[in-house]
Parts: structure tokens; sequence; C-alpha cells
């Protein structure tokens, strides 16, 4: 077995075990409010966010056993006292969903993730059905439900201003409920963080050219070189930020990458050989811009700093004459390298959501550093 099948082996599970924590289901304090009004006590098991849409496993207390309870059976349920979560009809589908509440007023804003790719906020106005806002045309459905209020409509200028998430449209539902409705009580429930962080998992190769120069007394000249890379692992963790809304995102990574290089140059008179073997470090900083996506896959550029730090880099250079060359003698160099490098680093990439926090992503980088030029290709997924 090769040493990258072996390094990948022990190192991304152990990348897992480390991570795993982002998976695990728990149970947590929860209420349900049942068809009748009544308000039950118990524990909720925390599922996926896309199952807990359709459906719920909840415990009483005092019973051993969970019971799965759909948005039909149930009015709504809750966990502690600022998420709520309500059973309603969604256009285009068939059945009720459970909805997340962020402001519970005469009109109520609400949430859900993956239930639709148009977008994930959805208005009730009293009486009225459940309209979702969708991202294109989220302005033009503001205005026109903000159009019975003469104060809003009078800073209809500044609703252009909202961005599509929670914190900005949960805003605006609050102070349009405190236009609107002044003697009725309004209330944001939940605030979306205002900072997504998703952490992940990628593997992948490399491939490239060494540039390396150095001056050889014994020659009396420089070699200047540039030598193909063998095709390398690259396997690490990386952190995304970013903020609802925003076409921007901030991505850290480290990175365990292999460097091999062995090069054979056949001059007039002698043979000059090259060889090089470290493993290496990088930790890359990059700036990702979101282009137009395309239903559920989010196609990006990134570009940023990269550091790498090698482990023990040893270039050996050989020099053998021809045999019947009796002036000159074979020679073999050995020198180190210094350990750590900078440079920049630029890409691009997508990523197929598979749930809000789940997805798939493939990426494609092309770094230069002092020492190294060359691509890399990485594929991964976020836990």
């Amino acid at each position: 077995m090769s040493i990258q099948f072996k390094i990948a082996f022990f190192f991304l599970p152990a990348l897992l075990t480390a991570f795993s924590g982002y998976a695990q289901h728990k149970n947590v304090a929860a209420y349900l409010v049942t068809t009748a009004n009544d308000t039950v006590q118990g524990e909720l098991k925390l599922q996926k966010e896309k199952k807990r849409l359709r459906s719920i496993r909840f415990k009483p207390v005092g019973e051993n056993s969970f019971t799965s309870y759909s948005p039909a059976q149930i009015k709504a349920y809750g966990i502690g006292d600022s998420l709520l979560f309500v059973a309603r009809e969604v256009k285009a589908e068939e059945q009720p969903v459970f909805l997340k509440v962020l402001v519970n007023g005469p009109t109520r804003l609400y949430a859900a993730d993956n239930l639709s790719s148009a977008g994930e906020f959805y208005v009730q106005r009293p009486g009225e059905q459940v309209v979702q806002l969708q991202k294109r045309h989220n302005l033009a459905e503001l205005n026109y439900m903000l159009s019975d209020c003469p104060e809003m409509e009078s800073n209809s200028s500044n609703s252009r201003k909202n961005k599509y998430s929670g914190g900005h449209l949960s805003n605006t539902i609050h102070a349009y409920n405190t236009c609107s409705h002044p003697d009725e009580h309004s209330e944001i429930l939940f605030r979306p963080t205002k900072i997504n962080y998703l952490v992940g998992v990628q593997i992948g190769s490399h491939f490239g050219n060494i540039i390396y120069k150095n001056y050889y007394t014994f020659f009396q000249k420089h070699f200047n070189n540039k030598v193909p890379l063998a095709p390398g692992l690259a396997a690490g963790v990386f952190l995304n930020i970013s903020e609802p809304g925003s076409n921007l995102m901030l991505q850290a990574e480290l990175l365990y990458k292999q460097y091999k290089s062995s090069h054979t140059v056949q001059e007039s008179r002698y043979t000059r050989s090259f060889d090089f073997k470290a493993n290496a470090i990088q930790m890359p900083f990059l700036l990702q811009f979101k282009l137009p996506r395309l239903l559920k896959t989010q196609p990006y550029l990134n570009a940023g700093l990269s550091f790498t730090h090698l482990f023990d880099p040893v270039i050996v250079h050989e020099i053998k004459y021809a045999e019947d060359d009796a002036t000159r003698n074979s020679k073999t160099i050995t020198e180190g390298v210094r350990n750590w490098s900078n440079g920049f680093v630029g890409g691009a990439g997508l990523y197929y959501n598979i749930t809000s926090r789940n997805r798939l992503l493939l990426d494609f980088q092309y770094s230069s550093t002092v020492f190294f030029s060359g691509f890399q290709v990485t594929t991964g997924f976020t836990l």
C-alpha cells in the first residue's frame, strides 16, 4: 500500500471522528400543541431539518418511547421559549408541513429550509394563505404586502435595502405589524444567526512544478529548475463562514499535502538528476464569491493567500559525467530547503446542497509559492 493511501486511511477517519459531534442526534426538552389546543411536555429527537419538515419524533413526559407526529396530527411544537414550529399548508405541497416561526403577530414570518429551491421564507397575513417570498421576486412581494401601511409605504426606499435573510425580513415584518396593528402583540421569536459556520473535509490530488534556483560553486553557474511534480495527495479540513443573503464567503483550510519529484536531464557531457520529497501542511485563506445559482448547485470563484510549512524538505542533485571524461568527478549534493513559504491561490468550484448544512463540493485551485506552482482538485462535504 502506497504512503498516500496509508495517510488517507488514517487521516480522514480521524477528522471524521473529531467532528462527529456535528452529525450526532440528541434529545431536547420540548412541547407540542395538540389539535385540541392541549400542551404536552416531553422530549424531542433532533433529526435532520429536512425530516422534521414532515414528521417529528416526540416522547411525552412519563413515557418510554418516541412517537412520530405529522403536521396533520398536531398544531405545533416548540423547543424552549424561542423556537416554535407550526403546521401550515404550503402551495405545491400535498400535505401540511412544519414551518419555523420567525415573527409571531398579526402577520407572521416563517422559515423552512430544504422545502423549495425558490426560497426559504414565507409570510402569512391575517385570514390569508401562506405566501412564499421568492428570492428573485422578494422586493416586489414585500412592497405589495406593505402597501396598506402608509408609514411603511412612505419608507419604501428602505425596503429595497432588505436582504433575503431571516434577520432583515424579521425586522421588516415586525415593523409592519407595529404599523398596521399597533394594538396587537408582535414578537420576533427567532433571529437566525448573522453568521453561518460550516465545517467540512476534502480530499483530492495536486500536480504542478517545483520552481528552484541555486548556485553551485564547482560549476560556477546558476541552475534554474522548473521540475514537474508527481501527482500527490491533498486532504484536510475547512471552515466556511458566510452571512445569510450575502454573495461573499470566507474559507480557511488546513491541508496535508505530499510533494515528490524525480527528474533527469541529459546534457552534452553529463547527466543531471533531481530528486525531491517532502510532506507539508498548507493553510489557504480564501475569499469566495457566489455566482448565479442553478437549482441546488452553487458555483463560486475564490482567491486568497496561502502559507505552507514543509517537513524536512531535502533536494538531492546528482551530476554524473560520461565515463570517458577523466577531467571531472561525478558529484552528489544534498541540500535543505527553507520550511516556510507563502503565495497566492485562485480558482473556482461548485457545491450541491443536500440540506441547509450538508453539501457536496468540487473545487479547483491554482496556487503559486516561492517553490511550487500548480493545480489542485478536491472533492468533499460539510458535516
